[in-house]
């Protein structure tokens, strides 16, 4: 689905005529954006998501320790919270979340300023999943991404309202469209923390 047009016309015609004994396997994430002469002459086998028991048994076969909850994280996609689990990343994911479970104007200059160097859409993803969070626990009670935290995501829960989280994840979501090319990170994320906190001072 990532091809240019150019790209999937040359492809189309090497579906059109392969080499002999060559088998194509294309994976697509996003079927609809793909050219109909491509799906025309292509088998179709959709793949799902493991299980849950079928993840877990296979992450803690890896050597995963909380696999349940770095699975939860990764919205159920075993080979994400394998690398997530490996990750450099994880004390600063903890530190991140410590920090928006306990809102505070301080703590968030400060976290801007630790964090100044991280993968900023990888970071602002933290921030979005951690809202959703919020605002499903609101609406349903229901945690997705971050169980571990059920105490704090209740507790912010009951200092909130839907247009002000509303409001957050739509903020949220703008800048993960500029996250990949901030001007100073320090500041993007000064900004993206700031905001979160005093919604709910």
């Amino acid at each position: 689905e990532r091809m240019n047009i150019n790209a999937a016309n040359s492809l189309l015609k090497s579906l059109e005529e392969p080499n002999p004994n060559t088998v194509f396997i294309l994976v697509s994430h996003k079927i609809d954006r793909l050219l109909p002469t491509i799906l025309s002459r292509c088998h179709k086998l959709p793949l799902t998501m493991p299980s849950k028991v079928q993840a877990i048994t296979w992450l803690t076969e890896q050597g995963v320790r909380e696999p349940e909850s770095w699975l939860a994280l990764q919205g159920g996609a075993p080979l994400l919270a394998l690398e997530m689990a490996q990750s450099e990343d994880t004390k600063e994911l903890e530190e991140f979340l410590r920090g928006l479970s306990k809102p505070d104007l301080e703590t968030s200059l400060k976290l801007a300023d630790k964090m100044q160097k991280m993968d900023m859409p990888r970071t602002v993803s933290w921030l979005q999943r951690w809202l959703y969070d919020i605002f499903s626990y609101k609406q349903s009670g229901k945690i997705r991404y971050y169980p571990k935290y059920q105490q704090d995501i209740s507790r912010l829960a009951t200092r909130s309202n839907n247009d002000m989280l509303m409001k957050l994840i739509k903020t949220s979501q703008d800048r993960q469209t500029i996250a990949s090319h901030p001007l100073s990170g320090k500041l993007f994320l000064e900004d993206m923390l700031l905001e979160y906190s005093s919604s709910f001072i």
